[in-house]
């Protein structure tokens, strides 16, 4: 009765809205953090616990902070920005070499494929000042600087578990659960962009629970990890040089990869993947960044990129074997948690040589690159399993090779990478893009992912974790024909010929999306988005045989969105979702629906967001992830699960044109309940609240 009555008042007050400002209100504007929100959300049902949205947010901030000059018409520069397809560059380039430089955002609208919809989407990541790359000087450089100060504060407000225990001069004895620093999180970011031609900066990180001002294990002081840079960029012929941390973005990521990636997406229809070749890595992700040294030189047609990377990683050990002395890697751990014993011991445990090159031919039509690196680690790896085809491709050091290609011709694109892992196995992926009309487009994708390829750096387009075991073909369709209504539909089909997590024999998966976006009125978008998963996982019926047999597990996600502009300084959200997950006898339901409040005065001077959600999901399998407004350098988009209410409250204000202050605090019920959480991470009582201070400092000199 609770929830129908919830959906009633949701439903009529944005109907009444919509009627009665539809003839008032400007038109709707999306803000990027929901067109943000709905790709992250997505991508986190896909990666599930691993996933880290640190590397997009910090790609996005720098975006922001250098936009993309919409008059350069260097493709590589234009498709920086992630929405922006080969298609849409293309036409912009043709326009501005006949017509001349762009005037402003508006003329934007008179180029194919640039409706109302999606210019407001990249709105913040673009500029349209026309400047020839002027010769670099240092001097000329440091006059026009532009430095960002970020200041971080996190905590759970209930006590957890692991932090329940004292330490004396009696009792030397830790429990391994407990937590040995405090709650607090704590997070320190430096930027400088010099004209984007010059930047460096440095991340200084502790997560909750973590050691701040002592580690009696490690014996260190201070933040638990850093991480910093340097970086140059249309020096004379060099085009990038990177010292310190960094990701590399080659091909179509099956060769090497590292950040963040995106997979099937209903939002985003898949196309030729591109990343930004060389970039600084400012995030306080702990995982998937090389160290070192990375140079990219252009020789006329040609582009070479030179890397060298050598860095300690988390890992668990254990002795090779009863005879030997020495220890071995059984696990590499990403995380980037350091919080009991057990973790700080594997903290930097182990040491990785990465080193290799990358080379690429572009035409007015071609482009084929190569590339070839070399990754090793300083002691042996063990695996704990029968499996000889695994054993084969897991070694302590690999050599990786690939090619990738990609043609267009007027509005057909077609792409594909093959990368071998020597003496162990090989992948290959295929694509195309095709744009009949600027109102439609196609999208198709293959993959053959080798039994025996392991690629710790491999980061295709793939429902595996790994870029291995995987044989899909994916089609995707997407059209705005019907007045600025978008439609896109895909399918997904692939087969896994050997083992995996939770399956003991071959199996198949498929997997069906559909969303609309459409306008309601002249101030309201609403969205619907459905999706459908069937996979193969083993039973749960205990049964002495060494392999189980499999039962089908499908999952209905159905989620709807409306979106209104109520006048220009109030906006409402309205989501719904629902889920049935699991397998047909013991199916999970779960739903969640929420109403969110946006106030932006129209001085721009603060701005105030809210939401009120209820959620009623029956276990971890129907689980819903929710993006939630929150600071740049915070993302928060938290697994939901359980029955109970969630709310959140932040509040930004801007003191003047340099100082920036966030306050934000969420609370999370769960009636009838007496502890919340589980293990370490328990709490007494039926609620959690989280609170986050952000103090951003925007300096120009």
């Amino acid at each position: 009765m609770r929830l129908l009555l919830f959906i009633f008042f949701i439903f009529i007050t944005s109907c009444l809205l919509t009627d009665l400002y539809a003839q008032s209100a400007d038109s709707l504007t999306l803000e990027t953090d929901l067109q943000q929100g709905n790709i992250l959300e997505q991508a986190a049902e896909q990666a599930g616990e691993s996933f880290h949205p640190e590397e997009w947010q910090d790609h996005m901030e720098q975006l922001q902070d250098a936009p993309v000059n919409m008059n350069n018409i260097n493709t590589e520069d234009l498709l920086r920005i992630p929405f922006l397809n080969e298609i849409q560059a293309l036409n912009l380039q043709t326009y501005v070499t006949q017509y001349g430089p762009l005037a402003s955002i508006y003329e934007l609208q008179l180029i194919e494929g640039f409706n109302q919809e999606f210019i407001e989407q990249i709105e913040p990541y673009i500029s349209f000042g026309f400047q020839s790359i002027q010769r670099f000087t240092l001097r000329t450089l440091l006059k026009h600087a532009k430095a960002n100060i970020n200041i971080g504060y996190h905590r759970q407000i209930e006590k957890q578990a692991a932090y329940n225990y004292k330490v004396d001069s009696l009792n030397t004895e830790i429990p391994s659960s407990a937590y040995l620093g405090s709650p607090d999180a704590l997070l320190l970011k430096f930027t400088v962009n010099h004209r984007d031609r010059l930047r460096y900066g440095f991340v200084a990180q502790k997560d909750a629970g973590e050691t701040m001002l002592h580690d009696t294990i490690n014996h260190r002081r201070g933040f638990d990890f850093y991480s910093g840079y340097v970086y140059l960029k249309d020096v004379s012929k060099w085009k990038h040089l990177v010292l310190g941390d960094y990701h590399l973005q080659l091909g179509q990521g099956l060769t090497l990869w590292t950040g963040f990636s995106m997979g099937n997406s209903t939002t985003v229809l898949p196309s030729v993947k591109r990343g930004n070749m060389v970039s600084p890595s400012g995030s306080s992700s702990e995982a998937q960044y090389l160290r070192g040294l990375a140079a990219v030189r252009s020789f006329n047609r040609v582009t070479s990129l030179f890397f060298i990377s050598y860095g300690r990683r988390d890992a668990s050990l254990e002795d090779a074997d009863s005879l030997s002395e020495q220890t071995a890697i059984s696990s590499i751990l990403e995380s980037g948690y350091h919080r009991t014993v057990s973790e700080l011991k594997s903290r930097r445990t182990i040491r990785e040589f990465v080193t290799g090159a990358h080379a690429y031919y572009r035409s007015n039509r071609w482009k084929l690159g190569c590339t070839i690196y070399h990754q090793q680690y300083n002691r042996d790896i063990t695996l704990n399993t029968n499996d000889e085809l695994l054993k084969t491709s897991i070694q302590r050091g690999n050599n990786f090779g690939g090619i990738d290609w990609r043609y267009t011709y007027k509005r057909l694109t077609v792409y594909g990478e093959s990368s071998l892992q020597f003496k162990a196995g090989n992948s290959h992926l295929a694509g195309l893009s095709f744009s009949p009309d600027p109102s439609c487009s196609f999208s198709a994708i293959f993959r053959h992912y080798g039994l025996n390829y392991n690629n710790p750096y491999s980061a295709a387009f793939g429902v595996n974790s790994e870029n291995s075991n995987e044989r899909g073909l994916y089609l995707g369709f997407m059209s705005s024909v019907l007045r600025k209504s978008s439609l896109t539909l895909s399918v997904d089909y692939c087969r896994f010929p050997w083992l995996k997590y939770r399956v003991d024999a071959p199996s198949d998966r498929i997997e069906y999306r559909a969303q609309l976006s459409s306008p309601i009125g002249r101030n309201a978008t609403s969205i619907i988005r459905y999706s459908f998963v069937s996979s193969f996982v083993n039973s749960v019926t205990a049964t002495d045989e060494p392999m189980h047999h499999l039962v089908e597990n499908s999952r209905h996600s159905m989620q709807f969105q409306l979106d209104i502009k109520v006048f220009p300084w109030l906006r409402l959200n309205n989501k719904v979702y629902m889920v049935i997950s699991g397998q047909d006898i013991s199916a999970s339901k779960g739903y969640f629906i929420s109403q969110d409040v946006f106030i932006t005065p129209l001085n721009g001077r603060w701005n105030l967001s809210a939401r009120y959600a209820m959620f009623e999901v029956e276990s971890t399998d129907s689980r819903i992830y929710v993006y939630e407004n929150s600071f740049p350098s915070a993302f928060s988009i938290p697994s939901i699960s359980g029955n109970g209410c969630r709310s959140y409250l932040m509040f930004r204000m801007k003191a003047n044109k340099s100082i920036e202050l966030g306050f934000r605090y969420s609370i999370s019920l769960f009636p009838g309940l007496n502890q919340t959480g589980e293990g370490s991470t328990s709490s007494e009582g039926n609620h959690r609240s989280e609170l986050l201070l952000n103090l951003r400092l925007k300096l120009y000199y």
